[in-house]
């Protein structure tokens, strides 16, 4: 079993498992959509408590990063073999690293307009695949689902209740920043999924048959669906 995590989160209750005789396999799962969406709530404040955590300075683009890849290592000390990213789309980009620095510090300064922002989000998409090629992590990826749509229901019991309703996701060519630049790599593996199941046929089938990066899942499930060589599937 795995549950799904901030970066910032404590992790105690893991810790509590691994150093019980309690046989039972939980382990966490890297979920940084608090850290890296500047939509969501409390981002800044989250973003202060990664560099106390990490003791980096998370005021800048590099030690961002760093602190994030500091984040990782922890969860994997505690068997974490993935990460988890609800992204509102499949946007991924591909910066240059200066022009990521400067969007970084608009973004920390709330002077992003709302495309920067999703273009924040798609950069860091692109950022956690490359550091997935280096510390081995499984991404998953989950675009494309209205959040949090009843709003009665949000107020009175807070996000991530249900109400998650499927929305039209651009797959061919959201991704393919991310996978103009690591799509061939062996070392990395992607699995989306997604709520829109009229995706599957025309658009993430074709890819994953294509990239050896990519995998689909089902929505709410932990089946895999991998692409063996010439064109036959096992699952």
């Amino acid at each position: 079993m795995a549950t799904t995590d901030s970066p910032i989160d404590s992790l105690e209750d893991h810790r509590f498992i691994r150093d019980s005789e309690w046989k039972a396999h939980i382990i966490p799962t890297f979920r940084p959509d608090p850290l890296i969406d500047p939509d969501f709530a409390s981002f800044r404040e989250n973003m202060e408590k990664l560099g106390q955590q990490t003791g980096e300075d998370t005021t800048k683009w590099k030690g961002y990063l760093r602190a994030l890849e500091t984040a990782r290592s922890r969860f994997k000390a505690l068997g974490c073999t993935a990460t988890d990213h609800g992204h509102p789309t499949a946007r991924t980009a591909n910066l240059s690293p200066p022009d990521a620095s400067d969007l970084f510090s608009r973004i920390l300064a709330g002077q992003a307009s709302g495309e920067q922002q999703e273009l924040f989000r798609a950069q860091m998409l692109t950022e956690m695949a490359r550091v997935s090629i280096e510390d081995g992590l499984v991404m998953q990826i989950h675009p494309g689902s209205a959040r949090n749509h009843n709003q009665q229901l949000y107020r009175r019991y807070g996000r991530n209740i249900g109400a998650d309703i499927p929305t039209p996701t651009n797959y061919v060519d959201h991704l393919r920043p991310l996978l103009d630049r690591f799509g061939n790599e062996q070392n990395l593996t992607i699995i989306l999924f997604t709520l829109d199941e009229s995706t599957y046929s025309r658009e993430l089938a074709p890819l994953a048959g294509h990239y050896p990066c990519l995998r689909l899942g089902l929505p709410g499930g932990s089946t895999i669906v991998r692409r063996a060589c010439c064109g036959s599937a096992s699952r």
